[in-house]
């Protein structure tokens, strides 16, 4: 398979994130693994402490992804597409939630490469000219000292799925657009959204995201 030389750019990652941050505090990057989800939860299980509870785990590449049902997740080849297990508090709502709160935050960063034609489907797809681009997986963990959101995100950035790999038609986000795509700064503005995302559902409610939910929902 093709090397498409877009690896991951930690220092510019940081660059574009906030010092004082409450998503991605701390950042693994594995060059390879069967699992980000996994990758996760061991970290959780081996350093259970207050700076580790909320980080990213990011893949270069991914070997074993899952996606719901324990269903194989295609990841494609090193360094071409989004593989990533997002850790933080959970939320006073439902896990289904954080998975309609990532993939609205997601939607609103890759409209701007494909104005009118990104959909979200439920429960936890993107989809850009009906065709899958995107998914996610929440899960939460709990322990004696705290209860952890895993936000998983598999995102079609250079390439796509074969059809003989899936069972519903797939894009990637380079088919799309002539612009420049970056793996690095999609993720950074994906965890800035994000935030901006939760920290308005804190003030507002649950609303908001049913709101903003339902305007991708009517784009499918």
């Amino acid at each position: 398979m093709t090397d498409f030389a877009d690896p991951f750019q930690l220092e510019q990652f940081l660059r574009r994130l906030p010092l004082r941050r409450e998503l991605a505090r701390k950042i693994f990057l594995k060059q390879k693994c069967l699992s980000t989800a996994d990758t996760a939860r061991k970290i959780l299980q081996d350093e259970p402490t207050k700076e580790h509870h909320s980080f990213l785990v990011v893949a270069e590449h991914q070997t074993n992804g899952r996606g719901r049902k324990n269903r194989d997740w295609w990841s494609g080849p090193a360094k071409s597409n989004l593989a990533c297990t997002l850790a933080f508090e959970t939320p006073c709502w439902s896990t289904e939630a954080a998975s309609v709160a990532g993939a609205c935050a997601l939607a609103q960063v890759i409209e701007r490469f494909a104005p009118g034609k990104i959909a979200a489907k439920w429960p936890n797809d993107i989809l850009c000219k009906e065709r899958k681009m995107a998914g996610f997986l929440a899960e939460v963990l709990q322990n004696q000292k705290r209860s952890s959101t895993l936000l998983s995100l598999g995102l079609n950035v250079h390439t796509a799925p074969p059809s003989s790999e899936t069972n519903y038609p797939a894009i990637a986000l380079a088919e799309i657009t002539q612009e420049s795509i970056s793996r690095t700064n999609i993720l950074a503005a994906w965890i800035l959204q994000l935030q901006a995302l939760l920290t308005r559902i804190k003030r507002t409610g649950l609303q908001t995201l049913e709101d903003d939910y339902l305007y991708w929902l009517q784009r499918w």
